[in-house]
């Protein structure tokens, strides 16, 4: 895990928001035990809070650090589970996500947001609950193909069939 500029060349720098849902906490820590990704120390939120995934401490930040976090650490790719209720909080991430170029993974398909997004993006459907293991390889594969993309903004839809 980062939380500094410690980064290793050639990995990729994943920023998981929406903890402490059940989703995405699955997702903190797949990411922990891949070779080819670093799980990033801080998340984004409305208030200081410390979660963990794998044994590894993720620090949420406060709304008015946010941009100065994003620069420090440069995310490559954010994973953002942000629940359907806090939609404007989703809204808000995504304008920071295009200002900063980082490429973004959303639990859900909220168009007319991610059509505005000027960063390449990818959808994978949270499933409903019970089923959260089923998204994890999707997710890791949607990683993957946006470090791959090179800033052009497409939209990538991760929804092979899954057996609920």
């Amino acid at each position: 895990m980062v939380f500094g500029k410690e980064s290793q060349v050639g990995r990729i720098k994943v920023m998981v928001v929406g903890l402490p849902g059940r989703a995405i906490s699955m997702v903190a820590e797949e990411v922990s035990r891949q070779d080819d990704m670093e799980l990033l120390g801080f998340t984004l939120g409305n208030k200081p809070e410390r979660f963990r995934a794998n044994g590894s401490e993720i620090v949420q930040i406060e709304s008015r650090l946010r941009k100065q976090k994003l620069a420090e650490f440069c995310p490559d790719v954010a994973v953002d589970f942000t629940p359907r209720a806090e939609i404007m909080r989703f809204r808000d991430n995504v304008a920071l996500y295009c200002e900063r170029g980082i490429r973004l993974v959303a639990g859900e398909d909220r168009s007319l947001i991610l059509r505005k997004a000027k960063v390449p993006v990818a959808i994978v459907p949270n499933v409903r609950p019970g089923s959260c293991h089923l998204i994890i390889p999707l997710v890791m594969r949607a990683i993957r193909t946006l470090s791959k993309s090179r800033g052009e903004k497409r939209v990538f839809h991760f929804t092979e069939a899954v057996a609920i």
